[in-house]
């Protein structure tokens, strides 16, 4: 099936933005993001008019009439001490394109999604962008550098309608573009695509803890089979350190027909569908989480099921697979929130939700798989979906063992203890929200929605709600603490916010604007835009107007 390259190539890096993938298997599969980056030499700063405050008056501040005492034995970080600049009147123009507020303005370059993987500088606003292709599965390693699962696909010639074999290859470079180390690891011979479905080869990858190996998890359409292969690959040196398969299927339908349910009508062929779907490294990396979403498709029926393992690494390669039981699995009609993640060596955990519901008052599940491949607890979470829509974003917080929901509409914080199954919850008043917290108009969520600073003291978390415009309107950033999830402050925002980041050294939160919508959810010829907030008083200290046209900008969030 696969057949191991040993020799090292040296070849331009290509590179090419595509959009990210949907965490469900279902639907045709699209290709993972790629990076292009290229240096960026800043030789100048061009200063943006600054506008008069024509805002309304400043409200109260929220954390002098709400937040207690700081939590004992956590530092001052937690205690607002100014309050942030104003929102301005919404103006039908966009904002300029760089408008500084304040003394203090970003250095670091940050990983975005905008049309694809690109680097951010935040000393300007400015996109690096891409000047070449690759399809691939990009992750970042530290120190300015990235690490790849790349797919090199061949191209159809010479009259002959079958593409070469696929290529995986193993790379690793910096911000700038250029390569590190390059190798092409295995070919994957006798990959045959469906028609309007999928290219018949897909993979995810994770890193290990200590960053020195990649896990990529690389499922293939092999006729008359499927298959599904864990591959692991030496960081430092690009090497191939060991293969095991996982599991095969048929391509083709068997009979009796599925049980499925209709979808409307369309081009997708019958047959068996498969997608490798998440992949996760226990800390002390020796233990591998793998998952494939499998779907059975007859005249536009479905009937979807996912396989899930567990692989021990032994002597620094795979070993023998463990198949989950069905109780321990991810349930068939899932939608997962998250991505799984491990909160030690021993436990895995995962947010997930069903459109059915499986007992009333909840819609939320906090899903618990030991590394043994055993079933744990399954925590049910209150919740409100507002009519079916679930903008939510879920933190796991390993220090405390829990995990974090926080729902966008309901602007409710949740706090579920594993190891208790305690739930803690935190709401913004209503007072303080304007429209209702359960109609959505076209807005598809904030992604990231919640961060948490790098010390671990405080989350920020971006609100909607609904508004007189083509699209709900941001309420802005609320401040929480995380030892006892009270509200300590609100930042007004300036635009439609629909992603959040902390920089690294926690002096800044980044948010991410809308393309194409303003400040109140009008449909306006806004930029996506970034406004750089101070992470303890609030105060904005830059906003860059015109970060990109036509793009969808929005800060990863990375295992």
């Amino acid at each position: 099936m696969t057949t191991p390259i040993e020799q090292d190539v040296d070849v331009p890096l290509r590179l090419e933005p595509v959009l990210g993938r949907q965490e469900r298997g279902r639907g045709r599969s699209s290709r993972l993001v790629a990076v292009g980056l290229v240096s960026f030499v800043v030789v100048g700063i061009v200063l943006g008019t600054v506008f008069e405050d024509g805002g309304p008056p400043l409200p109260a501040s929220v954390a002098d009439a709400n937040a207690p005492s700081a939590a004992p034995g956590s530092s001052g970080s937690t205690q607002t001490t100014r309050r942030p600049t104003p929102t301005r009147v919404p103006l039908a123009t966009p904002l300029p394109t760089m408008e500084i507020l304040g003394g203090q303005i970003p250095t670091e370059r940050r990983l975005v999604y905008a049309n694809g993987l690109q680097v951010l500088d935040l000393a300007t606003g400015t996109l690096v962008l891409p000047e070449r292709a690759w399809e691939d599965a990009v992750l970042p390693l530290g120190d300015d550098q990235l690490v790849c699962a790349c797919v090199v696909r061949g191209v159809a010639a010479n009259g002959n309608p079958t593409p070469p074999s696929p290529l995986l290859r193993f790379g690793r470079f910096d911000l700038s573009g250029a390569p590190i180390v390059e190798r092409d690891l295995l070919t994957i011979e006798g990959v045959v695509p469906a028609p309007g479905m999928d290219e018949g080869f897909n993979l995810v990858a994770a890193l290990s803890a200590d960053r020195r190996s990649l896990f990529v998890l690389a499922s293939a359409r092999i006729p008359p089979v499927w298959t599904v292969e864990l591959h692991q690959v030496d960081v430092e040196t690009g090497d191939l350190i060991g293969t095991t398969a996982l599991d095969s299927i048929p391509v083709d339908l068997e009979e009796p027909d599925p049980s499925a349910s209709p979808r409307p009508p369309g081009s997708t062929p019958d047959g068996i569908h498969a997608w490798a779907t998440w992949l996760a490294a226990a800390p002390d990396g020796r233990t591998v989480f793998a998952a494939w979403q499998l779907s059975e498709v007859r005249d536009e029926n479905w009937t979807s099921d996912v396989r899930e393992w567990m692989i021990p690494i032994l002597d620094g390669s795979p070993g023998t697979p463990t198949m989950l039981a069905p109780e321990a699995r991810l349930k068939p009609n899932g939608w997962c929130v998250s991505q799984p993640r491990f909160l030690d060596a021993e436990l895995l955990v995962q947010v997930w939700t069903s459109p059915e519901g499986q007992s009333p008052g909840t819609i939320y599940y906090v899903r618990q798989v030991a590394a043994s491949g055993e079933a744990g607890a399954e925590l049910a979470i209150p919740g409100d979906n507002g009519g079916g829509y679930y903008p939510t974003t879920p933190v796991f917080d390993p220090a405390r063992r829990a995990v974090l929901i926080w729902e966008t509409l309901r602007h409710t914080l949740t706090r579920v203890g594993v190891d208790d199954g305690r739930i803690d919850e935190s709401s913004v008043p209503e007072s303080m929200l304007a429209g209702d917290g359960r109609s959505v108009r076209g807005w598809p969520g904030a992604d990231s929605g919640l961060v948490v600073s790098p010390d671990g003291l405080r989350l920020y978390a971006l609100g909607i709600r609904s508004s007189g415009g083509e699209s709900d309107r941001s309420t802005g950033v609320w401040v929480f603490d995380a030892d006892t999830l009270a509200l300590l402050d609100h930042w007004e925002p300036r635009a439609l916010l629909m992603s959040l980041a902390v920089s690294t050294d926690g002096r800044f939160v980044y948010a991410a604007g809308a393309s194409g919508l303003d400040v109140e959810g009008r449909q306006n010829p806004w930029p996506a835009s970034v406004t750089v907030y101070d992470a303890i008083s609030g105060e904005i200290q830059v906003v860059y107007g015109a970060v990109g046209r036509d793009i969808w900008l929005s800060f990863p969030s990375w295992p």
